[in-house]
């Protein structure tokens, strides 16, 4: 008992110092663990660091088994970059490892993650699920930068691999995706922005339910087909039950493997 209490008086010294460091190496994302670095008790936690304190080499969150009820969204992280990119990597595989719309989130995101003007990120082994209805995704991709004022940034890449992007398999309203990427992003609050995503990537990943597997949406159009990325590759990936499309072929997807 005394050394649990010792434990935690550390945890207090250190915490305001770790706090503004900028963060590098290895840590976990454990609902269970200690409400500190190098832990941290959910993925929101986890991204307010990388938001407010930055990166100084790669970064690496092993995420423990659960259900994460949680609406994610991460903006450009200062320092990120191909020497200190971000991994979030399940240690238990996507079937034991759920992040979940969060309905009483609030807010404008329509996906359970957002990456808008994220990059050099990465996600390995988890699932994303997003069972509302229409105008929803598992993933959204937001080309530009998250501030209407500062387009400057670009999603760019983002690595996804043995991922599932789950949406209602029964559900036959329109607009809902596994991954939705767009550079308009009308739905979120932005105006039309010319601005492409960047090499992303999804490999050994199931896209499962919804209108389409991968939707798009460019900027000042309302043609579906005119993709919003100038490089995506989708290798031996899934896609099963939509209502419209897996992968259509009018994208100009990569479509090596068994997609």
């Amino acid at each position: 008992m005394k050394n649990k209490k010792l434990l935690f008086f550390l945890l207090g010294l250190l915490a305001p110092i770790m706090s503004w460091a900028q963060l590098s190496g290895n840590y976990t994302i454990n609902p269970g663990g200690l409400p500190a670095p190098p832990n941290f008790t959910s993925f929101n936690a986890a991204v307010s660091a990388l938001t407010t304190q930055g990166v100084s080499g790669p970064v690496v969150f092993t995420v423990s088994p659960d259900t994460y009820t949680e609406t994610v969204v991460i903006t450009g992280i200062p320092g990120a970059g191909p020497n200190a990119t971000i991994t979030f990597q399940s240690n238990s595989g996507p079937e034991n490892c759920i992040i979940t719309f969060n309905t009483t989130a609030g807010g404008i995101a329509i996906g359970t993650v957002n990456l808008r003007g994220a990059s050099h990120i990465s996600f390995k082994g988890i699932t994303m699920r997003n069972i509302q209805s229409a105008n929803s995704a598992a993933l959204h991709i937001f080309a530009g930068d998250s501030n209407p004022g500062t387009y400057d940034v670009r999603a760019a890449y983002l690595n996804f691999d043995n991922c599932r992007f789950v949406v209602d398999t029964t559900n036959t309203a329109a607009n809902r995706f596994g991954v939705f990427i767009s550079n308009n992003s009308s739905w979120a609050g932005y105006s039309g922005r010319t601005t492409l995503a960047h090499k992303v990537s999804f490999t050994k990943c199931l896209f499962k339910g919804g209108s389409d597997g991968i939707g798009v949406l460019p900027s000042g159009t309302a043609n579906w087909y005119s993709f919003p990325v100038d490089s995506i590759s989708i290798d031996s990936c899934e896609a099963i039950k939509q209502r419209s499309y897996g992968f259509a072929p009018e994208t100009g997807i990569e479509l090596p493997g068994r997609s």
